[in-house]
């Protein structure tokens, strides 16, 4: 089985540093759902198996391919809860107990009113069930989730997952035969941020 799998193009709130949210692209975001589809162009569109979360982020980075087949919100990005719309710098300074608790332990750290990495890959997984082993499957998600996703094909260990670097405009290749990598890649499809 074939699986690519991508974060979405970068967010405006990517690029204001902020947690979750449900914000569109920026205008690199938008060149990297371009060149994600231009990467694809030449494979016969019925081959394709494209999966996206529910948030407009992935949908928008998915926007220039013929069709999406799934979308899901089991694949939305983890829940920060009271932290959703903030950056990371505002809770180390505003929260710093709760900072230092997630610090210590990334992946069981549940976010007040939000969710843990263990409660995230519960529902991540799901994902799964979807792929079809006679398509080229592209999961278009968001970082948290695709740490779940890439630690589940490659074997990675709960306490390491969470700290996995998903870079942005990135594509991730495996070739599966069930759990087992046959064949991987990293693919940086823009080489800079800017």
């Amino acid at each position: 089985m074939i699986v690519y799998l991508t974060r979405h193009g970068q967010s405006i709130y990517n690029v204001k540093k902020l947690l979750g949210g449900d914000s569109g692209l920026s205008d690199l975001g938008v060149k990297y759902s371009e060149e994600l589809f231009n990467f694809f162009k030449d494979t016969d569109p019925d081959k394709i198996n494209l999966i996206t979360s529910n948030m407009i982020r992935t949908k928008l980075t998915a926007k220039f391919f013929p069709k999406i087949n799934y979308s899901f919100s089991f694949i939305n990005e983890i829940n920060a809860g009271i932290f959703e719309k903030m950056s990371t710098n505002h809770t180390m300074i505003n929260n710093p107990e709760e900072y230092n608790k997630r610090k210590k332990d990334k992946f069981n750290y549940v976010y007040p009113k939000g969710e843990s990495y263990k409660m995230l890959q519960k529902r991540a997984l799901q994902v799964l069930d979807y792929l079809k082993e006679d398509k080229i499957n592209i999961i278009i998600c968001h970082n948290a989730v695709l740490r779940v996703i890439y630690s589940y094909f490659n074997n990675i260990p709960n306490d390491q997952m969470p700290h996995l670097d998903i870079p942005l405009h990135t594509l991730f290749y495996l070739k599966t035969n069930g759990r087992t990598i046959i064949e991987k890649n990293k693919i940086k499809i823009i080489k800079r941020l800017g």
